[in-house]
């Protein structure tokens, strides 16, 4: 159980790297500011057919704006909500705390917070 909470904890603070105090409570960057994903993915989604899960999620980790990031994690999110396997698994959670992440540099909170709370933690290291 310790491992767990441990292993939560450390991936909800890799979540919240680069946002602030003020970001998190209303400040924000901005919609216009630059976007830059907590971790890129290592290929050229453009390889991939639009549709698919690789392309989509690089698609969106390659968004140019936090405005636009938004959107478009929120689109992978609403498109590949089926967790079929651990792939898919790890593609979903990524991008439920890329769009918290997001949501909280762009100062909205609330609705960080809604992502958050609405998040199965549980997925991130199940019970052995």
């Amino acid at each position: 159980m310790a491992r767990y909470c441990v292993a939560t904890a450390a991936v909800f603070c890799a979540a919240l790297a680069g946002c602030d105090a003020s970001q998190m409570a209303g400040g924000g960057r901005g919609a216009a500011a630059t976007y830059k994903p907590l971790h890129s993915p290592g290929y050229r989604y453009e390889q991939f057919a639009p549709g698919t899960i690789l392309y989509d999620f690089g698609h969106a980790a390659a968004s140019p704006t936090l405005a636009i990031a938004y959107e478009r994690w929120s689109g992978y999110i609403r498109r590949h909500p089926e967790i079929e396997d651990g792939f898919s698994k790890n593609y979903f959670v990524a991008a439920n705390f890329e769009l918290m992440r997001v949501a909280y540099l762009l100062g909205r909170g609330a609705d960080g917070d809604a992502i958050l709370g609405r998040f199965d933690l549980s997925m991130l290291d199940p019970p052995r």
